[in-house]
Order: C-alpha cells, then structure tokens, then sequence
C-alpha cells in the first residue's frame, strides 16, 4: 500500500477522517494534508495546531496542491526545521507516514 497527498481540496481547518477501505484497486490511499497530519501531530511535533496553521504562518500562499509543489525543498526545509522537531520535509513527511500507518492499522 502506498499512499498519495492530495490536500487543499477540502476545508484546511478540518481533520479528515481516514478512508474505510484503506486499500484501493491500484494500492494508492489518497488522503488530504490534513489527514495526513492530524492535529495531534502537529501539536506533539510543530508549533501549530493544525497543518492548514502550519501553512497559514508560513512565507508562501497556499491554497492548492500546484502552489504547494511550487515551494522549493530546501527553502521548505528551511522553514520546517524552524517550526517542528524536525530537520527537513522529507524527516517530517516519514514521521508523518509512520503515523499514518499506525493510524490505519489500529483503526
């Protein structure tokens, strides 16, 4: 099972639940940012409430998902190693994976 970020088409301020078929025919699960970073990730982790904060406090303007993928890594590295407990996106995305994968198990 993989799963794909597909974010910001929902309301940002709102945790999405997990899907109740976590597999699909083609083994992608496709979850918002939301979901994928629950609040209570983000409180143990950031210095946000919410990813949708999370964004909201950060440099960029982001309302899409093609916004979002416009941000160059290491200035987004940058700005997470500011606001969480970790070093970089891609350390924050494999703890959020993690999580995520915990999550769909004990659901």
């Amino acid at each position: 099972m993989s799963f794909e970020i597909v974010g910001f088409e929902t309301e940002l301020d709102t945790d999405a639940a997990l899907p109740p078929d976590c597999e699909s025919d083609d083994h992608t699960v496709p979850i918002s940012f939301e979901g994928f970073f629950p609040s209570s990730f983000m409180r143990f982790y950031t210095d946000a409430e919410t990813f949708a904060e999370f964004m909201r406090d950060s440099p960029w303007r982001v309302t899409t998902l093609a916004e979002f993928e416009m941000i160059s890594e290491p200035d987004l590295d940058v700005y997470v190693d500011d606001r969480t407990e970790f070093r970089s996106w891609t350390e924050m995305l494999r703890a959020a994976g993690s999580d995520f994968i915990e999550r769909v198990q004990n659901h």
